[in-house]
């Protein structure tokens, strides 16, 4: 309740003096949150001499000698809330494991039975619209925005239909590191087929760019440009403690390590690959620098972006979009 619109537009409504009484008819639906309730009344309807009154209980806020039963009313509701979300979560968990799924409203494309418990199937007559969808970027030359002009649907709504990974027979439960799927019952012939979904991967992932928070003290030339071995775009990721910037290689390759996060060491050239995998993508020409001493100006990156064990970039890209700050690459291969 205390993060909704209407709660915003009546807190600048009792500071602009509109009103001096706020009326609620059941004190267990008023926050449902013990902190919250102490704050609206302490922070903003009291100081703006509002007093609150909940109808069912003919609690007056501003009476001391309401103030205890307004205090347990308070707790019991968000006692009761809390409760009621773990038997809720317990009923999807059970719903996700005997039935195999992820419960709530059916996505597009998908409708749920008639009959009990309820369970998803494939819609025949809208899932044609998000296997267009999965068609049509998969082409990569079409964003989410230009797909919303053209189906209506919102860019956000696409974005996440096009990372469900419902449509390609697995359902899901959770996200990041606690996340769980199991096959759907229409895994052996989803809508999107495996090779149309792991195109769609793709071509998300050479789209993903640096978005980290914006450091203004700083100007990264590489941001956005760098990219690991195995073809995934780094990303600024603030700094450590010790004022290094870090770069973030989402679900690290091999090639990059286990850890996700690298930073930067002033003063220092970037840090050859380690790993097997990641030193055959090497050219003749950084193998040869390497064994005789040679700094090249690639490896020049004290200012300029990554200190990492795998990373590299596109040459090219790079000079194109830095000519006038970088040092121009040496004669010979690359």
């Amino acid at each position: 309740v205390w993060q909704s619109a209407t709660m915003a537009t009546m807190v600048d409504d009792l500071r602009s003096g509109r009103f001096d009484l706020l009326l609620t008819g059941y004190s267990d639906r008023w926050q449902r949150n013990l902190r919250r309730t102490l704050e609206l009344l302490e922070d903003e309807l009291h100081p703006n001499g509002v007093a609150l009154v909940t109808c069912d209980r003919k609690i007056l806020s501003s009476d001391p000698s309401d103030w205890d039963e307004l205090i347990s009313e308070a707790a019991g509701a968000e006692k009761y809330s809390r409760r009621l979300s773990e038997r809720i979560t317990e009923g999807y968990a059970a719903k996700f494991d005997q039935e195999r799924d992820p419960g709530g409203r059916a996505a597009l494309g998908f409708r749920r039975l008639p009959e009990p418990p309820h369970t998803l199937e494939v819609d025949p007559d809208r899932m044609p619209i998000v296997v267009g969808l999965f068609e049509r970027y998969a082409l990569g030359n079409v964003s989410a925005t230009q797909l919303e002009a053209e189906t209506g649907l919102a860019a956000t709504r696409i974005r996440m239909i096009l990372m469900n990974p419902l449509y390609n027979g697995w359902i899901r439960r959770h996200r990041g590191k606690d996340e769980t799927r199991r096959p759907a019952p229409w895994r052996a012939t989803p809508p999107v087929s495996n090779e149309l979904w792991a195109r769609v991967e793709e071509v998300r992932r050479a789209k993903t760019r640096g978005g980290a928070p914006k450091n203004w003290d700083r100007v990264d030339l590489l941001g956005g440009l760098l990219e690991c071995v195995c073809g995934r775009r780094l990303r600024n990721d603030g700094t450590f403690a010790d004022g290094r910037h870090r770069k973030h290689h989402a679900n690290p390759c091999e090639a990059w390590g286990r850890k996700a996060r690298l930073g930067e060491r002033p003063g220092r050239r970037l840090c050859w690959p380690r790993s097997p995998a990641s030193r055959s993508t090497m050219s003749p020409w950084h193998r040869s620098s390497r064994r005789s001493g040679r700094t090249s100006s690639r490896s020049r990156s004290t200012e300029h972006g990554l200190i990492g064990r795998s990373a590299s970039w596109r040459w090219s890209t790079l000079v194109a979009c830095s000519r006038r700050h970088l040092p121009r690459p040496p004669e010979g291969p690359s």
